[in-house]
């Protein structure tokens, strides 16, 4: 490998560092503040991933992109509470 292309491959390494701390930060925030407002994250009656690639079978990913976040002391009002996710009509 070339000076030149080592020196890329070492400048994308460090990007994609500095993007990693930049999520790890976020994440971090994201979690002391739910735990901060007491919140937490509810399961959806209707599914568990918020997003799929639509390819079926084998070769399909599906992720959890969206939270449903709630008040603990909700929970503690002994209601029905319930989360769910609107059918996609793209």
């Amino acid at each position: 490998m070339g000076y030149r292309r080592r020196f890329q491959h070492d400048q994308i390494s460090l990007r994609e560092k500095r993007r990693d701390r930049e999520l790890y930060k976020d994440s971090l925030a994201f979690h002391c503040f739910s735990e901060n407002m007491k919140l937490v994250d509810i399961k959806t009656n209707n599914g568990l991933c918020t997003w799929n690639d639509k390819r079926g079978g084998d070769s399909q990913v599906d992720f959890k992109l969206d939270r449903f976040m709630i008040s603990e002391d909700l929970l503690l009002l002994d209601k029905e509470i319930i989360a769910g996710i609107l059918p996609f009509r793209g």
